[in-house]
């Protein structure tokens, strides 16, 4: 999941997001067979200007050789004949998922050339920005809606315990080969059968603009709701918390909070959950066992559902989960079948088929994660 804030008003936003696109003016049609170069066209996302720039560059090395004329997120910042440009966002991902910054693939643009760049994503709270070369002396006009750079996410732990092997080839690929080899040469049959296995382009989604509620793919059922609680109340929660089971660190519910033992604004509280709850699902739910939980560091959670190992809690239907604080680091909630992993801010409501839907929480790496836990079942006749 990548998830972009935007730090600027979209009256003065310098770009537009869009998923890659197949074509190209350059192309003539027989170029669009040839997959491994509409993948590349296709592959990750599109920074389209949204307003013109031009710049004018007398092709000396100082910040001041450049000038802006137009463009109100260009700004002369490097020198060499370059200028920057801010998306206007700050853009974050799961752990070791960063973001390569490139030149959009296979156009034809001789004016200018944006510089590649891998930003750090997994980590950093701030905005970035483009650099762009000009190439040519004197005035230089991108029209509005260049596509000036590509945004493809890249697995840099993957990338960093790859290793690449020299091997001789073996009678199974040979062989593969050289049948491969016979249907290049007789071209109906190679398309054929190539067009089986290409990819032949990849599909992107548009970005999904969430406005005041942060709703996580509701198409699988997750829902999401930002400043649930605010800062008080999640405040009062930690300061409430104490453990049940101490002397069991075995245990890692020895970190749960009965819920009785909360008095201030607990039947508020449980109340618009339930509302919440209802609302979302659409069904007529009951409220089960809502605690408060302290991770500390190590603690974690593998796969499962939350109907117990040997189904002692059958009326486990939906879980909610609401954080109280955002201070640490790991703990995603993580559901591998969609390969998503969430970690909210402080006060964010995240509602979920708990019963049915395998989930994890990673191991907390540093500092201790408090959240609100409860349940929710199906009354009879629904």
């Amino acid at each position: 999941m990548i998830k972009i804030y935007p730090v600027v008003s979209d009256s003065v936003k310098s770009v537009d997001i869009i998923p890659a696109t197949k074509t190209r003016d350059w192309f003539v049609p027989h170029a669009y067979k040839c997959t491994p170069l509409t993948c590349a066209n296709t592959i990750g996302w599109d920074l389209v200007l949204n307003e013109p720039i031009t710049v004018e560059w007398d092709g000396g090395v100082y910040k001041d050789n450049i000038t802006i004329i137009e463009g109100s997120g260009a700004k002369s910042h490097f020198g060499m004949g370059t200028f920057t440009l801010d998306p206007g966002y700050i853009w974050r991902t799961n752990e070791n998922m960063n973001l390569m910054v490139m030149p959009v693939p296979n156009t034809d643009n001789t004016d200018i050339q944006t510089m590649s760049a891998v930003i750090e994503t997994d980590w950093l709270s701030y905005p970035w920005f483009l650099t762009i070369r000009v190439i040519n002396k004197g005035k230089t006009t991108i029209p509005k809606g260049t596509p000036v750079a590509r945004v493809i996410p890249v697995d840099t732990g993957t990338i960093e315990n790859t290793k690449i092997y020299k091997m001789y080839e073996p009678d199974s690929i040979r062989k593969e080969r050289e049948v491969l080899t016979d249907k290049r040469d007789k071209a109906d049959e190679w398309t054929k059968d190539y067009f089986k296995k290409a990819r032949r382009f990849v599909r992107c989604s548009p970005v999904i603009d969430y406005n005041d509620s942060f709703k996580i793919l509701e198409e699988n059922d997750i829902y999401s709701k930002e400043s649930f609680l605010d800062t008080d109340d999640c405040s009062f929660l930690i300061r409430s918390w104490v453990p049940e089971n101490p002397d069991d660190p075995s245990d890692l519910w020895r970190n749960k909070t009965c819920w009785s033992t909360i008095e201030a604004n607990k039947g508020v509280i449980e109340e618009r959950l339930l509302q919440f709850a209802q609302q979302k699902t659409g069904l007529d739910l009951l409220l089960l066992n809502p605690h408060t939980v302290k991770w500390g560091k190590g603690d974690e959670m593998l796969a499962h559902d939350d109907l117990g190992e040997h189904r002692e809690f059958p009326n486990r239907h939906f879980a909610a989960i609401i954080y109280l604080n955002e201070d640490y680091e790991g703990g995603e909630l993580v559901f591998p079948h969609l390969g998503l992993g969430i970690k909210g801010h402080t006060g964010e409501l995240i509602l979920f088929k708990g019963g049915s839907v395998m989930h994890r929480v990673n191991m907390i790496t540093s500092g201790n994660r408090y959240t609100l836990v409860c349940w929710f079942a199906i009354k009879e006749g629904d």
